[in-house]
């Protein structure tokens, strides 16, 4: 029994050093999915054109920045004759949301890392349900993102409802969005490994 508990204890030491480092290797993967939520198109409405003698189809993208969808904008469509046409894009409330439980995570993250290679005993204690915490957090997060395009349909119905009359295409999540959204569920899967290794061995020895 000793031998076992002198094993476990051993386990419980190894998993508390990972912890730090599986949070700032989960930190490096939404650090990257931050990057392209902002630098990325958020949402993009795509359409074909055929041409009339030749019977050629084209395919056509009309982008709404990452910008323009967490903080709005203006859509301006070119008109013959050097004219333009202005519409005020709303933002999106779900991907306002989503983008700030991704930051709260990865903000989390980087000061849980920053203190524990202080050396802050509390932090230390508390590093695996810090990261899991951090987890939950971004498969929220990273679910939300899902949502952000039908969302961003019912916020501004008149402007895409012309785009449909125009060009009768059909709204999608930018590339970048989902690649952001799949970066947050494996920034979150190795975040929380150690954490929850840890926990469920620490239930496992209180039975």
């Amino acid at each position: 029994m000793k031998g076992e508990a002198l094993d476990m204890k051993k386990k419980s030491s190894g998993l508390l050093k990972l912890l730090p480092f599986a949070g700032i290797c989960g930190a490096a993967l939404v650090l990257a999915a931050f990057i392209l939520l902002l630098a990325t198109n958020g949402v993009v409405y795509n359409y074909t054109t055929t041409a009339l003698l030749s019977g050629e189809v084209t395919n056509h993208s009309v982008d709404f920045t990452g910008n323009m969808v967490l903080f709005g904008g203006a859509f301006v469509t070119q008109l013959p004759l050097g004219f333009s046409w202005t519409q005020p894009v709303a933002a999106s409330a779900v991907a306002m949301i989503a983008w700030i439980i991704v930051t709260a995570a990865l903000a989390v993250l980087i000061v849980t890392f920053a203190l524990s290679m202080a050396k802050v005993k509390i932090v230390l204690r508390l590093a695996g349900l810090l990261n899991l915490g951090a987890a939950a957090a971004l498969i929220v997060g990273g679910v939300m993102l899902f949502f952000v395009t039908g969302d961003m349909i019912a916020q501004n119905q008149d402007l895409f409802n012309n785009l449909d009359t125009a060009f009768a295409g059909k709204a999608a999540l930018g590339t970048g969005w989902l690649v952001a959204a799949i970066l947050s569920f494996v920034g979150a899967l190795v975040a929380a490994i150690p954490g929850g290794l840890e926990l469920f061995g620490n239930l496992k020895n209180k039975k």
